[in-house]
């Protein structure tokens, strides 16, 4: 009987079991295979510049204005390859790459990637610019050509024209002296949505509204104030 048991308990342990081991031994060398022959099978990507191998060419974001992609197509071509981190990028400089890719294969190229947050913002691509192209995107797109852009609600924008003939005027008379354009983007903003919502002249722009400073100031203190109520100890230490 310790005879049987001794010998049963070696294929019992993982070290002792043969199946065991040449499991351990193919598993890795099928993993292998799979990965070169999908690689043997893909294409190659375009040339260009090589990467790390995890950030890939996340270092040259700095890099990416249109004056450093003119720089990367003249060394690499007018189609070249990035990869930021997992994701693989295809630049296109020459016009005959362009209108391939917005012309003749726009199918193909239609589809834009969308992050967690924009799929959670659109309902999971329930909107016209990043819902994928079928029939729900073309009945969108004719909804909006339709109703949405069409003349009459064009003319019913006419306010928001105003307002930004408003602003270009603003511009227009200070010439030769500095202009906060921030200033006057959030200026824009609010009158805007104070003459969409009421239908009478902006919260800033009337003499009674407070100044686009204090407005300024009073909104990038909000979520300070928020931040203060969440941390206990900072009331403590100001105290």
């Amino acid at each position: 009987m310790d005879d049987a048991l001794t010998r049963f308990l070696p294929l019992n342990r993982p070290d002792g079991n043969p199946c065991f081991t040449l499991l351990l031994t193919l598993v890795p060398l099928l993993t292998i295979l799979g990965i070169v022959l999908r690689r043997g099978r893909m294409l190659p990507y375009p040339p260009g510049p090589k990467g790390l191998p995890v950030i890939g060419n996340m270092l040259m974001l700095d890099q990416m204005t249109h004056r450093g992609l003119a720089r990367l197509a003249k060394k690499y071509g007018g189609l070249f390859h990035l990869r930021m981190g997992f994701v693989h990028m295809v630049a296109v400089q020459s016009a005959e790459h362009a209108r391939q890719v917005l012309q003749v294969k726009d199918i193909v190229f239609s589809n834009r990637p969308a992050t967690i947050a924009i799929s959670y913002l659109t309902y999971n691509r329930a909107d016209m610019v990043f819902a994928h192209y079928g029939p729900f995107w073309r009945q969108m797109r004719k909804i909006c050509v339709i109703r949405v852009f069409s003349r009459n609600r064009a003319e019913s924008w006419r306010s928001v024209r105003d307002e930004v003939d408003n602003m270009v005027r603003t511009v227009t008379q200070s010439l030769g002296s500095p202009v906060n354009i921030g200033e006057l983007v959030f200026k824009l903003t609010m009158d805007i949505t104070y003459r969409a919502a009421f239908g009478a002249v902006g919260l800033l722009s009337s003499p009674c509204g407070p100044h686009p400073s204090l407005t300024i100031e009073l909104w990038d203190e909000i979520p300070s104030v928020d931040l203060k109520k969440g941390i206990p100890t900072y009331n403590k230490k100001k105290s």
